[in-house]
């Protein structure tokens, strides 16, 4: 077996890897492993510095773009910038920095602010937190209004029956955020406001904490 195939099957059996070994694989420099990650369509992880990367091929990602191994985490996006602008402004009803920073597995504070500063992202205050919209004004308009009809309700209690349906929708869509799952109730005509449905899943446990 040649270097080029040594390199690439050790490369697809480690999954994930750094740049220093791959470079000790082979005794390649920087450079030439660079230009092998490039020709490969390689990704590079959104958190950790950028230090990881993988073949195109082997993330399956989930409905949101995002895929993680091992707690390195990638985006069909890119890196982390433009997985945010991408996924928040995508969403049906925006996103705080909260329900972002659960969903990637990062905390996306500081680069919402960034964001924002510059008019990457639209946001607005809603019950005392900022929610990030898309700055497309017809796609954040939409998005404003799918917000304001699921904040509309956030001290009501779930009935027996909303909670079973929320249940099930968490099962069936684990990697979706609460403003979702609450738009998904809403549309089956369960007005359950995101606040409610939050203080559910995390008093059974069922959010990760950030």
């Amino acid at each position: 077996m040649d270097d080029l195939s040594f390199a690439l099957t050790s490369f697809r059996k480690g999954v994930v890897m750094t740049i220093e070994e791959l470079t000790s694989l082979r005794a390649w420099s920087t450079v030439t492993v660079r230009r092998y990650l490039r020709k490969w369509g390689a990704r590079t992880s959104y958190n950790h510095n950028g230090r990881y990367y993988v073949l195109g091929d082997i993330p399956r990602f989930d409905a949101y773009g995002l895929w993680n191994y091992r707690g390195v985490r990638f985006s069909k996006f890119g890196n982390l910038t433009r997985t945010i602008i991408n996924i928040a402004g995508a969403s049906e009803a925006g996103l705080n920095a909260s329900e972002l920073s659960r969903l990637l597995g990062y905390e996306a504070h500081p680069v919402l602010a960034r964001l924002s500063e510059k008019g990457v992202l639209s946001r607005e205050r809603h019950h005392g937190r900022y929610v990030y919209f898309s700055a497309d004004t017809a796609v954040f308009q939409a998005q404003q209004r799918a917000r304001e009809n699921m904040d509309s309700f956030p001290c009501e209690e779930l009935s027996a029956e909303g909670a079973i349906v929320l249940l099930v929708e968490k099962i069936k869509h684990p990697a979706c955020e609460v403003s979702e799952l609450s738009g998904r109730l809403r549309r089956r005509g369960f007005q359950v406001g995101v606040e409610a449905a939050t203080a559910f899943l995390e008093r059974h446990r069922l959010l990760k904490k950030t």
